[in-house]
């Protein structure tokens, strides 16, 4: 069974025929419907037995998320994918999804473009996510054709799915980060 990854438990009720079974339909449910014929019952993440090492920590969030070691390449081109790798550690229990913003700021235009996704990917949404946890992922983050080339400032931060409410962020030391992102470092966007 695939550790650190959503499964869901589901029923289908299928009816004999003979030498055939038929799936019969879902009428109603207080669970949501995979399909008309079957009820996702639950999920769940089977734990991982071993863990990442602990890394350098660049952030730490209030819902108890830390964010470790990044990798962020120095140069990129618009229109291709750029490779970011994270590593996350959760120190307590989540129920919540929250998303991952990265925000890249243009220095001399001052222009902001921006992208989100969950931070390990579908695989693994935070509210699945469990004291002990240690993971990465390596998101691909398209780049417009049209992103103008130049320095940008990469930023880095989490907001609940729910209200779009950022979850504060602090320095190792508690301070914290201004606008609740942490400072990844700096890119350059050549054509």
């Amino acid at each position: 069974m695939p550790r650190n990854r959503a499964l869901w438990v589901v029923l289908t009720h299928w009816r004999d025929l003979g030498d055939e079974f038929e799936p019969l339909h879902v009428l109603t449910s207080d669970h949501v419907l995979l399909s008309e014929t079957q009820v996702i019952l639950s999920e769940l993440a089977p734990r991982a037995t071993s863990y990442l090492p602990a890394t350098d920590t660049l952030g730490v969030f209030e819902n108890g998320f830390v964010l470790g070691k990044v990798v962020l390449p120095e140069r990129a081109v618009p229109g291709e994918n750029l490779h970011i790798a994270f590593d996350w550690r959760s120190q307590g229990d989540s129920s919540e999804d929250y998303i991952q913003f990265l925000h890249f700021g243009h220095e001399k235009s001052g222009e902001w473009w921006v992208y989100d996704q969950h931070p390990l990917g579908a695989r693994l949404p935070t509210r699945l996510w469990y004291r002990g946890l240690a993971d990465s992922e390596t998101w691909a983050v398209p780049l417009p054709a049209d992103l103008a080339p130049g320095r940008y400032a990469v930023y880095t931060g989490l907001y609940r799915l729910l209200d779009q409410e950022r979850a504060s962020a602090r320095s190792v030391d508690g301070e914290p980060r201004v606008d609740a992102r942490v400072r990844l470092g700096d890119i350059l966007v050549e054509r």
